[in-house]
């Protein structure tokens, strides 16, 4: 069964800090770094099993459930560092250590976003329709008529429900090879995001909405660094 043990997991990069043999006499030396596969607890035999790959080779490292000496559950962090999150690439798939969150990339976009979508107040299914239009627009490039489709959402959503809508497919658009889409999506989360601040009707109220516009400009700041070290650089303007 897969489990943590003391401070050490899977999908993990580990260190050694101290000198020692596992229960089946096999040492280790301080500064060996490998990264766990798995760690198992197999408590009919009494052992806790670690598989971590090092010098491109897997191994097992055994330690008794029962010892009170060297490595074991309660003593794992006097022998071992143990290093950030860092899951086996899967392809689509993208995680953010920033943001301690799983980026998916979105699929490719269907090859014709469809015909407009009008949009009656307070029609909230055909704006919903309206807005992954919008989205679509977007990954094909097709700006214009993005910021047209937006357009005629209207009031048939809340500002926030675009906005964080919006910035949540930005985020699946930001490993994609051309940052445009990305960056359009983002710039027009923003907007909605600051319009809606701008709306409050008291300095209360303003101080309540920023609280809820900070945090999604924050994590906007993260998927920008995560964009400029991809690209080695800045993103476009």
């Amino acid at each position: 069964m897969a489990c943590t043990i003391d401070h050490l997991a899977a999908d993990h990069h580990a260190t050694v800090l101290r000198d020692f043999q596992d229960a089946q006499g096999v040492p280790h030396r301080a500064g060996e770094t490998g990264f766990i596969r798995r760690i198992e607890m197999q408590w009919p035999e009494g052992w806790v099993v670690i598989e971590w790959e090092r010098d491109g080779r897997s191994e097992r490292m055994a330690f008794s459930t029962t010892a009170r000496e060297g490595p074991g559950i309660g003593r794992m962090r006097e022998y071992f560092e143990c290093g950030p999150y860092a899951p086996e690439p899967v392809p689509g798939r993208h995680w953010v250590p920033e943001l301690q969150a799983l980026v998916v990339e979105m699929p490719d976009p269907p090859p014709d976003p469809g015909p407009f979508v009008h949009v009656a107040p307070r029609a909230s299914g055909a704006a919903w329709e309206a807005l992954d239009r919008v989205v679509a627009l977007a990954a094909h490039h097709r700006f214009d008529e993005a910021t047209d489709q937006l357009s005629a959402i209207g009031d048939a959503l809340h500002e926030t429900e675009v906005a964080t809508a919006l910035g949540r497919h930005a985020q699946s658009l930001v490993f994609r090879a051309d940052p445009r889409a990305y960056e359009w999506l983002r710039d027009q989360a923003i907007r909605h995001w600051y319009q809606w601040g701008s709306q409050a009707t008291s300095g209360g109220d303003g101080t309540a909405r920023m609280r809820e516009i900070g945090p999604a400009m924050a994590q906007f700041r993260t998927l920008d660094q995560v964009l400029r070290r991809r690209q080695g650089g800045s993103p476009s303007a």
